[in-house]
């Protein structure tokens, strides 16, 4: 059995390096699609690369987060010689309680793609500072998740299909065709758990929400709802640029949850992600992202050249000044 995951990431290198080393024992081949990253994630994937991991690398310069199109094209790559192909996000960490995700996915149908559902981990002001690992240093999650959003391995079989969709976020997989577009059959694994650190530092977490919104205002077919936390973060971070322990806990907390009654009721448990063999050594990895400046710096260049060849090729009417 073959199993490939597929990840577009962008300025991760406080977690990228875990990412490969976690799922590497399993994983026949894992695709990176860089998209224009600004740090050192691109030297990390290499030097994991050199190193002998399943790491295949490709770049994207696209100006907006158009995530599901690239996962798509991937998957469709793929599927051509994979059983089982798993997109994963750089902050998300598959794993099964009691056994392993390959003899797992080994005894699901083909039929169906399969669902598992998000674990949402919280970093606390008593989590080690000095641990660059975050599956070591953040060790408890929410113990609710209202609503419970999932993430999905999709069996080759049905990849192949010329009407699979990877939908943004890669939470489900549209069909898409003349008169159908539905959902290909699904079923949930309770075998399967996705532990999801989608806030670990406070630059962390700037670079995510500055980054990340200006890039989905690119996204040309975004809808009204797309992401709408990244904007809540946004206008925080434009309006200070600090953030202490309290706070970083409280954003993981209410991370992609809209409810304040969840939140009230929200407690943390911990349920470290299990290591197996003592874990993997961090080789590359400083523990902190790349100075938030040069990131925007290249973010902003990148939309500017985006705008210059879309005039080069007959958009400048949009911009143009209208005569009074």
């Amino acid at each position: 059995m073959k199993i490939v995951t597929i990840s577009v990431v962008r300025n991760e290198a406080d977690i990228i390096e875990a990412l490969v080393r976690f799922h590497a024992p399993w994983v026949d081949r894992m695709l990176m699609i860089d998209h224009a990253s600004a740090d050192a994630t691109p030297a990390i994937l290499e030097r994991l690369r050199q190193e002998g991991l399943p790491v295949a690398i490709t770049r994207s310069d696209a100006a907006g987060f158009v995530q599901g199109a690239m996962t798509t094209e991937a998957m469709q790559r793929a599927a051509r010689d994979a059983d089982w192909i798993v997109p994963l996000d750089a902050d998300e960490f598959l794993h099964a309680p009691g056994g392993d995700v390959r003899s797992v996915l080994q005894r699901c149908s083909e039929d169906a793609v399969v669902r598992f559902p998000w674990r949402t981990y919280v970093p606390r002001a008593a989590d080690d500072a000095a641990e660059a690992n975050v599956l070591k240093r953040i060790r408890h999650r929410r113990c609710l998740e209202e609503p419970q959003y999932f993430k999905i391995a999709i069996p080759g079989k049905i990849a192949r299909s010329k009407r699979a969709v990877v939908e943004q976020g890669a939470h489900q997989l549209k069909r898409w065709a003349r008169g159908d577009r539905g959902r290909f059959p699904v079923r949930t694994e309770e075998g399967l758990r996705l532990a999801h650190f989608p806030v670990r530092s406070g630059p962390q977490m700037m670079t995510k929400a500055l980054v990340g919104w200006l890039s989905m205002l690119a996204k040309p077919d975004r809808g009204p709802t797309e992401t709408y936390h990244w904007k809540g973060l946004y206008d925080r971070f434009v309006e200070s640029q600090t953030v202490d322990a309290r706070e970083l806990s409280e954003l993981a907390l209410r991370y992609a949850s809209t409810d304040e009654a969840v939140w009230k009721r929200q407690t943390l448990v911990e349920d470290a992600v299990p290591l197996s063999d003592g874990g993997f050594e961090l080789r590359y990895t400083a523990g902190e992202p790349g100075a938030l400046v040069p990131i925007l710096a290249r973010q902003a260049e990148g939309f500017a050249t985006a705008l210059a060849e879309l005039r080069r090729n007959g958009g400048g009417k949009l911009f143009r000044r209208r005569k009074s």
